[in-house]
């Protein structure tokens, strides 16, 4: 490998996998990466906003019926990383 490892930020895998979730009902995901766990607390981080991310989901609702239910997933994205890990 050569230069610096450009990792992408936890928040944005978990933008991308909530629009999944929240857009085609995405069920099951399978990370092929050979460096997932190079940076570990990233790594941690991330694994525990998908924990939150589902705890909340689970709580919601498994399928956006309307609107209202809807902006609630959507607001799931915009919970700030400070609200997520405490």
């Amino acid at each position: 490998m050569r230069g610096k490892l450009r990792a992408t930020e936890p928040e944005r895998l978990l933008e991308h996998i909530s629009l999944l979730v929240e857009t085609y009902d995405t069920k099951r995901f399978f990370i092929v990466d050979d460096l997932f766990s190079q940076q570990r607390d990233e790594t941690i981080r991330l694994c525990r906003m998908l924990a939150d991310y589902q705890f909340r989901l689970k709580n919601l609702t498994t399928k956006p019926q309307n609107k209202h239910v809807k902006k609630d997933f959507r607001k799931l994205r915009n919970v700030s990383n400070k609200q997520i890990l405490d």
